[in-house]
C-alpha cells in the first residue's frame, strides 16, 4: 500500500498565489500557465506563445529584509535545474512578501540545509532546503503600488 501524502494548500494559497501571477503577467508583459503538480514549478512563463521563464511563486507573511535568507525546497531547485537543461530557460523564484513582491534567479551555487515546518506533525515537512540570500532577491514592486 503507498502513503499519500496530504496536499496541504488551501484556496487561500491558491488565490494568494493567482494574485501574484495577474501582477507578473502585467508588470512583465507575458502569459502564465500553471503547471500541473508533477513539474514542481508552479508555471510557465510566455510571450507570443513562446516559452520565456519556469516559476515557482510563493507568499511569504514576514517582510523581506526580516531573515537573512529565504528557503526553497531542494526537490523544486532540482526540478528548476532539469528544467533549466532541457530548454535553456532561467528559473525564477517569486515571492510575495508582507511590503514587496520580489523575485530571485533558482539556479545557481546555493547554501542547502535541513530544516521545514514542524507544527503540522508531518515528517515530510523537513526536507533539504535551499538559502537564497535576500541580497539575491530583486524588487519587482513595493506593496501597495
Amino acid at each position: 500500500m503507498t502513503d499519500v501524502r496530504p496536499i496541504y494548500e488551501t484556496p487561500e494559497n491558491r488565490a494568494a498565489e493567482a494574485e501574484i501571477a495577474a501582477v507578473i503577467e502585467r508588470t512583465w508583459s507575458c502569459d502564465l500557465h500553471k503547471l500541473p503538480m508533477h513539474y514542481k514549478l508552479d508555471y510557465m512563463a510566455s510571450k507570443h506563445d513562446q516559452l520565456v521563464a519556469w516559476l515557482e511563486v510563493k507568499r511569504r507573511h514576514c517582510n523581506r529584509d526580516t531573515y537573512e535568507t529565504i528557503y526553497l525546497s531542494l526537490i523544486k531547485v532540482m526540478a528548476a535545474h532539469s528544467l533549466h537543461s532541457i530548454t535553456g530557460k532561467r528559473c525564477f523564484f517569486i515571492v510575495q512578501f508582507n511590503d514587496c513582491l520580489a523575485y530571485a534567479d533558482i539556479l545557481g551555487e546555493r547554501t542547502v540545509s535541513f530544516g521545514g515546518r514542524t507544527d503540522r506533525g508531518d515528517w515530510q515537512d523537513e526536507e533539504p532546503l535551499v538559502l537564497i540570500p535576500k541580497s539575491d532577491f530583486t524588487i519587482i514592486k513595493p506593496r501597495g503600488e
